[in-house]
């Protein structure tokens, strides 16, 4: 008779992760014994995809203004939005 002893197990990727598609992962070990009745335990985790700088900001749209030679000196000619889908400071987005 051949008695197996696995104490541990590896999770490991078997395709790229992207956390704009998806922020986490739930997931549920499964621990059995070879006893008669078999015993078991199981593990509840989730595990959390972690952001990196992997998009590069985008504009809302193109942006084309008219301008007349005498309008006022200091006011607004034009407003621009640029967004990007990464979080926290990979995703702050600053116009220059």
């Amino acid at each position: 008779m051949m008695v197996y002893l696995i104490r541990q197990v590896s999770l490991v990727l078997r395709q790229r992760l992207d956390r704009e598609s998806r922020d986490a992962y739930a997931l549920t070990l499964l621990a059995v014994d070879g006893g008669s009745p078999a015993r078991s335990a199981s593990l509840r985790m989730r595990v959390n995809v972690v952001d990196i700088n992997d998009n590069p900001p985008s504009f809302a749209s193109q942006y084309v203004t008219t301008v007349a030679e005498n309008h006022p000196v200091g006011s607004s000619i034009l407003q621009v939005h640029a967004e990007d889908p990464d979080v926290g400071a990979n995703g702050q987005v600053r116009l220059f």
